[in-house]
């Protein structure tokens, strides 16, 4: 539990015990309300302050404790202690139904703002001491002139530096399997390039490949895309070849990268890629001096006991950089119109858009915040 004085006091000025913690994003009013409505309920005490997270959203931490709301006179509006011992800058009271209100001040998105319930009370201290008053809830929002703070549990470092590109490559994405599909990667991208190839010299991108044998490899509902969309997809080929060169940022941000990975780690594919490396005196001995991999600390024993190669889990490897095997979908001939986020099955399973023409459209997480550190799903 947080130190006392980061606490209110009970009603017998005994500190507060965090019940449960909940984090909830600032844009979800309705299930702030709803928490705020069960605690009210349960008369407890609720307190929430905000944070901004690592790609930059902004949550609520919402704490329920143990003890009533504590009660006040009209005079004495501040019943949270701070543990770095600053004073709210401003401070403001609102009914128990006005969260929405609340939640609609621009601080919460720039400021440390930090909320909880208090029983105002009515009549004098007399009143008060024999407990015959009249109370009114409300809620208390104190805004701090200190930036919104970064979040306050954030992920455990060590474990943290197991899915970050750092010294080691975890499993399935190991050093050697990183090597093997960069080297795949170059060699779809060298057969995206030769079947782009402009031979007429007069091309606009707009017409389709004269030569579309370097299609085969893809699902059907892209085949007739025209020269300028196959083009955008092999720049895209070219990202992830640096992406798997360097380690850093290899997730794919597109439909379109996803796809190139999954066929890049496809048989065919990675033959040749094994090819390339051994006819190759120095990609042999880059390869070589490479470390053996070693499966995460979270598979069961007796799959890291069975004989398998750590290396090249070829089956693993799109789901863990992509988050899902979504993509594999569109290669079912039974399955076509899934790609369309209003095809029943797409939204059954969560698909979203998969279309031709949003293959080369970042994810919504990709779009205000490109810059994501190399990350395994």
């Amino acid at each position: 539990m947080p130190s006392a004085n980061s606490l209110a006091l009970g009603l017998e000025d005994t500190p507060m015990v965090v019940l449960t913690t909940s984090y909830v994003a600032l844009s979800d009013h309705d299930d702030l309300e709803t928490m705020a409505s069960e605690a009210y309920d349960l008369a407890l005490q609720a307190l929430i302050d905000n944070y901004r997270d690592r790609e930059g959203v902004v949550y609520c931490r919402f704490r329920l404790l143990s003890g009533e709301p504590g009660t006040v006179t009209d005079e004495r509006k501040l019943l949270w202690s701070n543990s770095e011992g600053a004073t709210p800058a401003d401070s403001l009271t609102f009914g128990t139904n006005n969260m929405s209100d609340i939640l609609a001040d621009p601080r919460w998105t720039t400021n440390k703002v930090r909320m909880y319930w208090v029983s105002v009370v009515s009549g004098s201290q007399d009143d008060i001491d024999t407990g015959e008053y009249e109370s009114e809830t409300e809620w208390v929002v104190e805004y701090f002139d200190e930036q919104i703070p970064d979040d306050p549990e954030p992920n455990d470092p060590a474990e943290d530096e197991c899915f970050v590109i750092g010294d080691w490559n975890p499993w399935p994405l190991t050093s050697r399997t990183r090597f093997v599909l960069w080297q795949s990667l170059i060699c779809l991208n060298n057969d995206l390039q030769q079947g782009l190839a402009d031979r007429s010299g007069e091309s606009d991108g707009s017409e389709h490949p004269q030569d579309s044998s370097f299609m085969q490899e893809f699902p059907s509902l892209v085949k007739a895309e025209s020269r300028s969309w196959w083009n955008s997809l092999q720049k895209s080929c070219i990202r992830l070849i640096e992406a798997m060169r360097t380690g850093e940022q290899w997730n794919p941000r597109t439909p379109g990268e996803e796809a190139l990975i999954l066929v890049a780690c496809g048989e065919d594919r990675l033959n040749e890629a094994d090819f390339q490396i051994h006819e190759n005196t120095i990609l042999l001995e880059q390869f070589e001096t490479l470390p053996v991999g070693t499966k995460d600390k979270y598979d069961d024993d007796e799959d890291e006991n069975s004989g398998v190669d750590p290396d090249f889990d070829w089956c693993e490897v799109p789901n863990a950089l992509a988050g899902d095997g979504d993509i594999a979908i569109l290669w079912d001939e039974d399955l076509m119109g899934v790609e369309s986020p209003d095809d029943m099955k797409n939204q059954m399973i969560g698909m979203g858009d998969y279309r031709a023409e949003a293959w080369h459209k970042p994810f919504d997480r990709y779009q205000q915040y490109g810059n994501f550190p190399s990350t395994l799903f």
